[in-house]
C-alpha cells in the first residue's frame, strides 16, 4: 500500500489527493466551493491552483490551526 511504501509523505501523493478531491467536487457540482464554509473560492486562487479546496479566509484559519498542531506535536 501507499502507506507501507512511505509514498504518502511524497509531495506528489498530496497533489494527487487534491486532484481527486477536485474531481469529486466536479462530479457533485460543488467545484469552486470552499470545503469548510461552502463560500465560493476566489477565482484568482482557482487560477493559481485549480485543486484549491478553501477560500482565502478559511485557508488562513487552516494554516493557523495547522501551525498550532505542529507546535503541540514537537
Amino acid at each position: 500500500t501507499m502507506t507501507q511504501a512511505d509514498l504518502c509523505k511524497h509531495p506528489l501523493y498530496h497533489r494527487l489527493l487534491r486532484l481527486d478531491a477536485a474531481l469529486c467536487q466536479l462530479d457533485l457540482g460543488l467545484y469552486g466551493l470552499c470545503a469548510d464554509c461552502e463560500a465560493e473560492i476566489e477565482s484568482h486562487r482557482l487560477v493559481k491552483d485549480p485543486t484549491e479546496q478553501r477560500c482565502e479566509r478559511c485557508h488562513e484559519q487552516y494554516k493557523h490551526e495547522h501551525r498550532q498542531e505542529l507546535r503541540l506535536n514537537h
